[in-house]
């Protein structure tokens, strides 16, 4: 998106500490062209992405792309009809196509990552969202809240071996883990857990819409922050615990 969307500029450097940041308006003086008016699409994305893997792979690097066809993968897609599989473009749902289109993107980032030799055992590639998906539109699924996905892809996965993969988790935790992969402690005031690490409560924690949620094997529950009505007191402790300390300090460093 440009560099001026909610001051991205300013805020984002400073608020995650990087030290590049490249928006639309940097894509477009390298020549690129096709942006919509939220920015540039996937495979314009993913395209500079290598670029910028390839002039650096010989650095350590934590390198995030924020792509725009998957926030919705819906209307858009880049694919022609005729080029499209019968069963994807004689969908009744458009968001369909968009899907199709965003599978084929991040299929050809892997066949070029590949080609390229930059799927190497030092190297790992993470596929994951801000949110969940908004109900409405063609969305089947209108629950409230749903699983963000959360895909590792390497040539070595052998140091994910330990990886719960059935836990409940939260985004919160995909920090600490990242950091105990590259082999650096995480601040004590984060709130997140290495997933790495089995714990005795597995939970997730949750914010949308107003909405405070809790996950766990045992409990599972929401509530609307501006009139919290818990169940019982052990419900409203941790609907106060994600309210005031889990969704208030987000806002905080927003």
């Amino acid at each position: 998106s440009s560099q001026y969307y909610s001051n991205e500029v300013r805020e984002y450097p400073q608020q995650f500490g990087m030290q590049e940041y490249y928006a639309k308006e940097y894509l477009q003086d390298l020549g690129y062209s096709g942006a919509s008016g939220w920015g540039y699409h996937n495979d314009v994305l993913y395209k500079e992405t290598l670029r910028l893997l390839e002039a650096g792979r010989k650095d350590k690097m934590l390198l995030v792309t924020k792509t725009l066809d998957m926030h919705q993968p819906y209307p858009y897609y880049g694919i022609s009809w005729e080029n499209m599989p019968p069963a994807v473009r004689d969908h009744e749902l458009v968001t369909i196509r968009g899907m199709y289109w965003v599978d084929q993107t991040l299929k050809n980032f892997f066949e070029e990552a590949e080609a390229k030799g930059l799927m190497d055992d030092r190297t790992l590639f993470i596929i994951t969202a801000d949110h969940n998906p908004h109900s409405g539109g063609e969305y089947t699924n209108r629950k409230s809240i749903a699983p963000i996905p959360l895909l590792f892809v390497s040539k070595n996965l052998q140091p994910l071996n330990n990886l719960m993969t059935k836990d409940y988790a939260s985004q919160i935790d995909l920090a600490p883990t990242l950091l105990y992969l590259a082999g650096l402690k995480a601040p004590e005031d984060f709130m997140g857990r290495n997933l790495l690490e089995s714990v005795e409560t597995p939970f997730a924690l949750g914010y949308f819409g107003g909405k405070a949620f809790y996950y766990s094997a045992d409990l599972s529950f929401e509530d609307q922050m501006d009139n919290p009505s818990p169940a019982t007191e052990y419900e409203d402790a941790l609907t106060n615990y994600i309210i005031h300390e889990y969704s208030e300090r987000q806002l905080k460093n927003q």
